[in-house]
């Protein structure tokens, strides 16, 4: 059960506020400012465009690694989410999931910069810093676990999370994910990989996931946690359920680093084992929450999927992607739209696909376009996919439709 949820992301800070800012379908891009964002190129400079964290409020109260943006976004998610759901647990029944990707790049270079000025220890560059420190910000003596995923990373922690729960291990576990990386390596890296939209675009305007003008994803940065519990536990302390997991499962395509199987074929198989895991048929699902990160072959691909398990555009269910007015939150984008799922399930209602004016036939999908769409939601079927191969599923019911 999901009895908790918490969001930081360009958009805003809180569950409310990036709820609001994905139905009205506001958008993040710009062209970002300050030394630390600019490529040396040639005599000249390269403007970076991005969709970058608001400020974020700090606590006194939080340890001095925290006041790193990227702790401080994954501590102002994980309290929202604890905060919501309350857990009552004993520390010895309490655990986290929760992964960072690729680690503190920004105390990475602080490190690099001023090696013996730094008062920052160098486990705050690990994978496992956010889960160590929220582990004792949250008194949790369970299992503490980082998982690596790249862009998927956040759904291979609700998946961990969930499995921890099932072996008995823990009665309540935070699981999500943070991504704070929007910086020249990462930019210059990417952009080498020719997965990024071009710089001349307008920034708000510059991902357009399964539009046939696309030409690739902008980096974001921001932060997803989910609170998870058995339903015994849920029911016995009488704590409002968001939604029940129904099931999710992981496979990997062998293609290559970045480019996805035309063919879909690992993806077919993982939406087919997923709904049999799931005990659905593809007409009960009812809206699909694709990766939809705005690359001419990866949403190519994921059209294809959907389409040779779903059927043609009009049998699908309503399908949308968020990246379009948040950018590609990498290592967090799974924890964040997993959050915004689980919202749909609650209004009823799916975010627009921002920046998708003019359909790629290519990709023939029931999309939600220019507004939020307003229709019955009991089951929400969400793809993640990440660079090595990683894809991913999360399927989440209304409460009362567990199987």
């Amino acid at each position: 059960m999901v009895t908790g949820l918490g969001v930081v992301s360009p958009l805003g800070i809180g569950c409310a506020s990036n709820w609001d800012a994905w139905c009205q379908g506001k958008q993040a891009g710009l062209i970002l400012a300050g030394d630390r964002q600019v490529l040396e190129r040639g005599k000249g400079q390269l403007e970076l465009i991005g969709a970058p964290l608001p400020e974020l409020p700090l606590n006194p109260a939080w340890p001095r690694a925290a006041f790193d943006p990227l702790i401080a976004s994954s501590f102002l998610a994980a309290e929202e989410a604890w905060n919501m759901a309350r857990p009552t647990a004993s520390p010895i029944r309490r655990s986290v999931v929760f992964g960072l990707s690729k680690g503190g790049l920004s105390t990475l270079f602080r490190f690099l910069d001023s090696p013996e000025g730094l008062e920052s220890d160098w486990s705050e560059v690990f994978p496992h810093a956010a889960s160590t420190l929220l582990g004792a910000r949250l008194d949790c003596q369970g299992p503490v676990l980082s998982p690596v995923a790249a862009c998927a990373t956040g759904l291979a922690a609700a998946i961990r999370g969930v499995e921890l729960l099932k072996a008995g291990l823990c009665d309540v576990v935070l699981v999500g994910s943070a991504d704070v990386s929007l910086l020249p390596v990462t930019y210059a890296s990417f952009r080498r990989l020719g997965v990024l939209a071009p710089v001349d675009w307008l920034a708000a305007g510059a991902c357009r996931p399964f539009d046939q003008n696309r030409g690739g994803f902008l980096i974001g940065e921001g932060s997803g946690a989910i609170v998870l519990e058995r339903a015994e536990t849920a029911q016995a302390r009488g704590v409002p359920v968001l939604a029940e997991w129904l099931g999710g499962l992981g496979l990997t395509d062998p293609v290559g680093l970045t480019q996805p199987d035309p063919g879909a074929e690992t993806l077919v198989r993982l939406l087919q084992l997923t709904l049999q895991q799931c005990r659905l048929s593809p007409t009960e699902v009812d809206h699909l929450q694709l990766h939809g990160t705005g690359t001419r072959m990866g949403d190519r691909a994921e059209a294809e999927a959907v389409a040779q398990v779903f059927g043609p555009a009009e049998d699908q269910p309503w399908s949308n992607s968020l990246k379009g007015g948040m950018g590609h939150l990498l290592g967090a984008a799974g924890s964040v739209e997993l959050v915004a799922a689980v919202l749909s399930l609650q209004h009823g209602l799916v975010p627009p696909t921002v920046n998708l004016t003019t359909r790629d036939p290519a990709c023939p999908l029931q999309l939600v376009e220019r507004q939020s769409l307003q229709v019955p939601l009991s089951v929400v079927l969400k793809l993640s996919a990440g660079f090595g191969g990683h894809q991913l599923t999360a399927v989440l019911g209304r409460p009362g439709t567990c199987y």
